[in-house]
């Protein structure tokens, strides 16, 4: 598993990024991409995980009152059967040392999802101009999954590797004074996502959509 550098950024980049926010995507090596992706955090100690170019409506925030869910802006058209513009809500994972880590999110890219070719993204500059890292695609069965994970502000990981990287941290990002964010990329099994996309879209039953917008298929 290894990360390529956007070569049209104007600075460098060195992992992993400690100022945000973050900007990435994935990529196979056939030049094939996901969508962008981008994770900032905000004074507040607020995080957000959106995507910056085809599906800009998808958000996920962790808030730092504990409070975590998925879903899209009202204006988006895109709500819950009941009306609601949250499709999934939970808790923060409380962080515990010495225990396994329980990430707050992660985002699976399956390499039969990436869809975006190089004219695709350079038809769009002001997105992927800015993209500052592609991680490299795993190849199926195993997915490439990025993962946040909410830690105390003296938490450090030890990313092992066997023979080659499995793992490595594309950001560590202040929250607040006691906590901070990782953005870590991994490989591990994709399982029945592709039962599951075949069904709904990004995996959510499509009995629970009231309005659906043109959302590009096939693509993560």
């Amino acid at each position: 598993m290894a990360y390529h550098k956007n070569l049209n950024l104007r600075y460098d980049v060195t992992l992993p990024i400690r100022d945000g926010p973050v900007r990435f995507g994935v990529l196979d090596k056939n030049g094939l991409s996901s969508n962008a992706w981008g994770v900032y955090v905000e004074s507040s100690g607020d995080i957000y995980l959106v995507c910056r170019d085809h599906m800009k409506e998808t958000k996920v925030s962790l808030h730092q009152s504990g409070k975590q869910h998925f879903g899209f802006p009202s204006e988006s058209g895109l709500e819950t059967a009941e009306g609601g513009r949250f499709w999934d809500e939970w808790s923060e994972p409380q962080f515990q040392k010495g225990s396994k880590v329980v990430p707050s999110y992660s985002l699976l890219f399956p390499s039969w999802a990436l869809g975006l070719t190089k004219a695709v993204r350079d038809a769009n500059p002001k997105v992927w101009n800015k993209n500052q890292v592609f991680v490299e695609a795993a190849e199926s069965p195993e997915a490439t999954i990025v993962s946040l994970v909410i830690t105390d502000s003296d938490a450090e990981f030890a990313f092992k590797t066997n023979g080659e990287v499995q793992s490595f941290p594309l950001a560590v990002l202040p929250v607040r004074a006691d906590r901070k964010l990782w953005v870590i990329a991994r490989q591990g099994p994709e399982g029945n996502m592709k039962e599951l996309a075949a069904h709904g879209i990004l995996g959510i039953n499509a009995d629970r959509v009231a309005k659906l917008r043109d959302v590009p298929s096939g693509h993560v």
